[in-house]
């Protein structure tokens, strides 16, 4: 089959702001395009399509390709090379069973968006991951995204959530991350609740939102929920006690800054009951073993820490930029910067993104390298900055591209010393 080739050109952004004194802005964001080819998947077998699923489409793609798929039911599939796979505008692509992205090499780079997913399972990856934009309410087997020894995974605009009850701790988390560096932004997450026990079996504690082991994890403007746990009925004297509450984000020897608003939670789930009136725990919003903890703004719930684990609020606080918007060609992005003090800041855009840990500030999350471009630049305190870009249909041949926004806050000097960011994939 034929692939159809995508046009080289640069990508124009027109922006306004509507915040900060009025400032105006305008960026011009030049963002080469590799000649690629699309893809169409269609169940329906429609107008222009290739495949009626996605992995033989993954199969036929080469390396930098994009797959865009329509609405249906399709099956899961694994990827092993750097690919854009994605939702035609307008469309909801559903995928069940176990889908994968692993062994990409250093240097490429791999973007979901749009996706209905049952379950993503991202490992051994030198290369670059990106997952946007999937919203999924499940009840699975396993932690509905699980990562393990991969450089770099980013998670923007992502909702998962368990809404079944049964097979709390350790399988059902909303996230699962192991040995790894990870950048979430703008989502939620919900660990399952226990199942319910009676007579001789035990109840089931709830699963956390977010459970972390020996990895960097960036948690900003979002929220992370444990399940609650099981309730127990005791019909024969075993007496063995209901569930506890799952943590909100879990961790064990891990890095974890944690940026927010004060809308954004971490939140330990309700512990279960017993109809002898015994009530199990409710969780830690933060449980932390042998880890370091840094946040700011959030509303952070209750701490639970061993194994000399630290955490340490940040002040001043950390600004927050957030993304409001599908993405998609027609549409608006909606940006908004708020910061709790005055200060100096600026936001930046560019189609990739750089994790340099910084051992004494939090300027952790770099753009760069080039192209990265000034969108906007003034002063903040209150009220927020708002940008609001037009996703004009000049756009549509850089459907694909992962556009990513971050702001600094500047030294008197001009230099960075504080900043989050954002991101979106461009349907």
């Amino acid at each position: 089959m034929a692939r159809i080739p995508r046009r080289s050109r640069s990508l124009v952004f027109r922006s306004r702001l509507a915040g900060a004194g009025g400032l105006a802005a305008l960026a011009a964001v030049a963002f080469p395009s590799a000649e690629a080819a699309t893809w169409i998947v269609d169940a329906a077998a429609g107008p222009g399509f290739h495949y009626t699923d996605i992995p033989p489409a993954v199969v036929a793609a080469a390396p930098n390709d994009m797959i865009v798929v329509r609405t249906g039911v399709y099956n899961a599939f694994a990827l092993t090379k750097p690919l854009i796979v994605m939702a035609e505008t307008g469309h909801d692509p559903d995928v069940s069973g176990d889908s994968a992205v692993s062994f990409l090499p250093a240097g490429s780079r791999a973007v979901l968006s749009g996706l209905d997913l049952k379950h993503l399972h991202v490992h051994d990856c030198q290369g670059t991951v990106h997952v946007d934009d999937w919203t999924s309410t499940a009840a699975y087997l396993k932690a509905m995204l699980w990562i393990e020894r991969c450089r770099l995974v980013t998670v923007s605009r992502c909702h998962l959530d368990h809404f079944l009850s049964g097979g709390g701790t350790p399988d059902r988390t909303g996230a699962t991350i192991d040995q790894s560096t990870v950048v979430i932004s703008s989502s939620s997450f919900l660990g399952s609740d226990g199942w319910d026990g009676w007579d001789s079996q035990p109840a089931e504690d709830g699963a956390p939102g977010i459970d972390a082991r020996s990895s960097t994890v960036y948690v900003q403007a979002s929220s992370s929920r444990g399940g609650n746990g099981g309730w127990y009925y005791d019909m024969s004297g075993w007496s063995l006690g209901p569930g506890d509450g799952g943590h909100g984000i879990k961790l064990a020897k891990c890095k974890l800054h944690l940026f927010g608003r004060p809308a954004d939670s971490v939140a330990g789930g309700v512990g279960g009951e017993s109809n002898y009136g015994v009530k199990g725990a409710s969780g830690a919003g933060v449980w932390a073993s042998s880890s370091s903890v840094a946040y700011s703004g959030i509303n952070l719930g209750s701490v639970s820490t061993s194994g000399g684990s630290t955490v340490v609020p940040v002040q001043p606080d950390v600004p927050v930029l957030t993304l409001c918007g599908s993405g998609e060609i027609g549409g608006l992005i909606e940006l908004t910067l708020r910061t709790g003090h005055f200060s100096q800041y600026v936001i930046l855009v560019s189609d990739r993104q750089t994790v340099v840990p910084q051992a004494t500030t939090y300027t952790d999350l770099l753009v760069g390298p080039a192209p990265t471009f000034v969108l906007a630049a003034g002063y903040i305190a209150a009220p927020p900055v708002e940008l609001s870009l037009p996703l004009a249909a000049a756009l549509a041949p850089y459907r694909g591209l992962q556009v990513h926004f971050q702001a600094n806050v500047l030294t008197k000097g001009g230099k960075p010393y504080l900043s989050t960011s954002d991101s979106f994939v461009l349907r």
